[in-house]
């Protein structure tokens, strides 16, 4: 109560979950990076792990306001009070 974000408790906690939901396990995600790192010459940008490579291409490809409506609606945003 007396919280601008209280009608929106849920979709905050979904949303600090989110990356949890389908998760690289943290062995897998380190046994890749080490690999990628002990190679020697590291790129400059690794993407490992699901959505590792569909959201950056998301954020250069589409329209901000299109990817703002998209998760200001999936994550509630939308139904902040004035």
């Amino acid at each position: 109560p007396g919280s601008w974000y209280a009608n929106i408790e849920a979709a905050i906690i979904a949303r600090a979950r989110e990356s949890q939901v389908n998760a690289t396990p943290a062995a897998s995600f380190a046994g890749q990076l080490v690999k990628i790192v002990a190679e020697g010459q590291s790129p400059a940008v690794v993407r490992i792990g699901k959505m590792s490579t569909f959201l950056p291409l998301l954020k250069r490809w589409a329209p901000t306001t299109l990817v703002d409506r998209i998760f200001s609606k999936k994550f509630k945003l939308n139904q902040l009070e004035e």
